[in-house]
């Protein structure tokens, strides 16, 4: 038969035992929560830098546009002054044709 020091040994053992698994077990749920928060701050990290991200898009679409719109004006500004080079030519040629 067994022994009831023997089974007041084995249940002293199993509670010491369920108390460490209860320990860990609440380790474990602190390391849980800490990793949930940690991961929600990087989730509104990772929201705020993808709006930061479409702001600089948006901006940069703007710049190409203006770029453009500046080339543009610069094309067309030396095509004004090739045209008013060419009137002044011809305004030569017309004042020597007329004397």
């Amino acid at each position: 038969m067994i022994k009831i020091k023997d089974l007041s040994e084995n249940l002293l053992e199993t509670q010491q035992k369920i108390e460490k698994l209860i320990l860990h077990v609440t380790e474990c749920r602190i390391k849980i929560k800490n990793l949930q928060d940690e991961n929600d701050k990087n989730t509104k990290i990772i929201q705020d830098l993808n709006q930061e991200i479409e702001l600089l898009q948006k901006k940069q679409r703007q710049l190409k546009i203006a770029k453009n719109v500046r080339d543009t004006y610069l094309g067309t500004k030396d095509v004004k002054q090739e045209i008013d080079h060419y009137i002044k030519e011809i305004d030569k040629c017309i004042a020597l044709l007329s004397s």
